[in-house]
């Protein structure tokens, strides 16, 4: 038996034939993927000095978020009114040896007997090598008091995320000396995104504090408490834990 297609003849079988292999040749060959470059960050991402610390140092930590063969650099800027060689000693250049995934880099403040007000400064990865990828929005922010540091800072004795996690509670002990009537700055900080999310004065006299948690809401390792005492610069900051949220 002959089969007729497109005015060709073709014998019984053929025409099945060449079609299974047409559409057998049509196939493309899956690639394989491709490997995903390291990224490189900046942690924590809020420091604070004084000039009253001495040579003790402050600490940023620069991240790798997976192990690479040779080692990488990495290309600091430093910005802000804290001028980095002046007012603080920031290394702009680091290298995270091979197979390691974090170094940490001191943050050194320079007393220079000028009085001053409170100074900034700000850390961004400018550039790596060793095809990594740097996190262009991880950024070390910073704050530096200057001396004399007339009192002691505030005591937070406690920082709970409740448990429903829809608010937190803080608790903490004034500065010895201080006006029993101050009104202190508290602020609640998110790491995930870097900065204050809440800020609240308390009315005078006030030594504890709940504060709502904005959605969506994170973990206790993800949120810092901050409790500073108006124009003095006393502060004084600790991570929340699970809690009662009970005074």
């Amino acid at each position: 038996m002959r089969r007729f297609f497109s005015g060709r003849v073709f014998p019984a079988g053929a025409l099945a034939v060449a079609m299974t292999v047409a559409v057998v040749g049509t196939g493309t060959a899956s690639a394989a993927p491709r490997p995903t470059r390291p990224v490189v960050s900046l942690h924590p991402q809020y420091i604070r000095a004084s000039e009253a610390d001495g040579p003790a140092a402050q600490y940023f930590t620069v991240e790798i978020s997976r192990r690479v063969g040779g080692r990488v650099r990495v290309d600091l800027a430093v910005t802000g009114t804290a001028v980095n060689g002046q007012d603080v000693t920031i290394p702009t250049r680091v290298f995270v040896p091979a197979g390691m995934t974090s170094f940490d880099v001191p943050v050194h403040v320079v007393a220079d007997a000028v009085a001053e007000d409170a100074e900034n400064f700000e850390v961004r990865i400018a550039r790596t090598t060793n095809n990594a990828t740097p996190d262009r929005a991880s950024v070390v922010t910073g704050m530096v008091t200057d001396l004399p540091v007339v009192s002691l800072q505030p005591v937070i004795d406690r920082a709970e995320l409740c448990p429903d996690r829809t608010a937190a509670y803080v608790r903490w002990i004034p500065p010895v000396g201080h006006n029993p009537l101050a009104r202190y700055e508290v602020e609640l900080y998110d790491k995930r995104i870097s900065r204050s999310v809440i800020f609240a004065l308390t009315i005078p006299g006030t030594t504890e504090l709940y504060m709502p948690i904005p959605e969506p809401a994170g973990t206790a390792d993800d949120y810092l408490m901050i409790v500073t005492t108006p124009g003095d610069f006393e502060y004084a900051w600790r991570g929340l834990t699970d809690g009662p949220c009970t005074p």
